[in-house]
């Protein structure tokens, strides 16, 4: 029975392919088998998020340098996409989610630097999964001249055409432990 559920097989078995071989081992109790399908699962997983962190990577790198050309390509082309920024609504759609960002960028003042912590990467199936993390940004002198600000971020991601782009951001506010000492005029 373990040829049916696991062994060399696995690699060209489709996601959902595998989850019904992990189904029907463990519902006819077989331990080996589920075992290799659990890894094979796991395996997939982990090459997953590491394409996602390279997209989310990919998400700072452009932030940071202001590169508004690099961050239209890391959006998914599509009317239904989209995202909000700290104190702003929601905006959808490709190019209204790209010039959304043109505005931070300009509102920003320039390059910016992102810290992440508490990152967590949830592939949820193959084509799709979710980030979750805070966020620290030290900020450029824009028209607003803060030293750094904090939010709690969820990007979602999906692969079209081997690559993962975004489909949708939320950020909200989140407390600074240290926050910088208030502006004086």
């Amino acid at each position: 029975r373990v040829g049916v559920y696991g062994g060399e097989g696995l690699q060209w078995k489709s996601w959902r392919g595998l989850e019904e071989a992990l189904e029907d081992a463990i519902r006819v109790g077989e331990v080996t088998g589920a075992d290799q399908v659990r890894e094979e699962l796991r395996r997939r997983k982990t090459d997953l998020s590491m394409g996602v962190m390279a997209a989310q990577m990919a998400l700072y790198s452009a932030w940071e340098r202001a590169a508004l050309d690099e961050m239209h390509a890391l959006w998914l082309r599509s009317d239904e996409v989209s995202c909000s920024h700290l104190a702003s609504g929601w905006h959808f759609g490709h190019a209204e989610v790209v010039e959304s960002w043109g505005a931070v960028m300009d509102l920003y003042g320039g390059p910016v630097q992102v810290q992440a912590s508490h990152v967590r990467v949830v592939v949820v199936s193959e084509t799709t999964a979710v980030v979750t993390c805070e966020e620290v940004v030290e900020l450029g002198d824009g028209a607003y001249s803060i030293a750094q600000m904090a939010a709690l971020a969820s990007n979602v991601f999906v692969l079209q055409n081997g690559s993962w782009k975004l489909c949708h951001r939320h950020s909200s506010p989140l407390a600074l432990p240290n926050p910088p000492p208030p502006l004086t005029f």
